[in-house]
């Protein structure tokens, strides 16, 4: 896969708000008896945020499968209905954030969504996204190309690898360069 196809896939995963964004029940049980429920939206792959919901339940009641409060739940913690529609509203709502960030250009969206959040958020507050400007897209060249594919693994490969690869780019640059001339 190419790095152009695969920014391409990621930028529909992104788009059609297919990265997970789930319920979990806190591992931690208060003194009550009750544990707390949270979204866990992963920006990436190995980043997360876990958004409090404020609304605690007995660990017994989740349904972990369905990320949903199922129906044994005692009715002194509420009605499992209310409860159940209430974390659709706040998922739709962390849904709504996370599109207006992503609409703004918003480069760290982890930390848009934990500072924008609160579990009693009215979507209407979100001030409209900036009108976008238009920008010249650049022609695709293959040593751009080269340099976009160093930059996003040079983190994760050792620099004796890096150098080589730099190491083909002069080479082919030059290459490019003599053919051009003749």
């Amino acid at each position: 896969m190419t790095l152009t196809t695969f920014i391409q896939v990621y930028k529909l995963l992104i788009d059609k708000m297919l990265l997970p964004l789930k319920a979990v029940i806190s591992l931690k049980v208060g003194k009550d008896g009750k544990s707390a429920i949270y979204y866990q939206y992963c920006f990436s792959s190995t980043r997360r945020v876990l958004l409090n919901t404020q609304i605690a339940i007995p660990k017994a009641s989740w349904n972990a499968k369905r990320q949903c409060i199922s129906k044994g739940l005692p009715t002194e913690f509420g009605d499992f209905n209310q409860l159940n529609i209430e974390l659709g509203r706040v998922r739709q709502v962390i849904e709504t954030i996370i599109e207006h960030g992503l609409s703004i250009g918003e480069r760290n969206i982890g930390a848009y969504v934990k500072t924008v959040y609160k579990p009693d958020f009215k979507i209407d507050t979100l001030p409209s996204p900036r009108i976008a400007t238009y920008v010249k897209k650049r022609e695709h060249d293959f040593f751009s190309e080269i340099d976009d594919y160093i930059l996003l693994i040079c983190r994760y490969i050792k620099p004796l690898l890096v150098n080589k690869i730099l190491n083909k780019k002069i080479q082919q640059s030059i290459y490019y360069i003599i053919s051009v001339c003749d």
